[in-house]
């Protein structure tokens, strides 16, 4: 995850933990008072679903750190709603 706060507008985000822990700061920017935000510590089997609009950052990671992102992407065929989820580790390599 990102040092600096971001968010993504279009898409929810999920995050799976699979070594290492962190804590990450969820609901402001950088701009905004810090103390209005979430702080969450998150460790190895760790799940998290971020919805779209909300900003999230990293503040402090150790023991090697990574984890596993996933973005819906949503589609429609034939007249039906399908959500289509691609996986890729976080901070190697993103699709849009």
């Amino acid at each position: 995850m990102y040092r600096e706060s971001h968010y993504h507008s279009t898409t929810h985000e999920g995050l799976a933990i699979f070594r290492g822990n962190a804590r990450l700061r969820f609901g402001v920017s950088n701009d905004d008072n810090a103390s209005d935000g979430v702080e969450l510590n998150v460790k190895v089997g760790d799940v998290l679903v971020i919805p779209a609009g909300v900003a999230h950052c990293a503040l402090t990671e150790s023991g090697g750190f990574t984890m596993i992102g996933s973005y819906p992407e949503v589609r429609t065929l034939k007249g039906m709603l399908v959500l289509i989820v691609g996986c890729c580790t976080v901070g190697y390599v993103l699709w849009g």
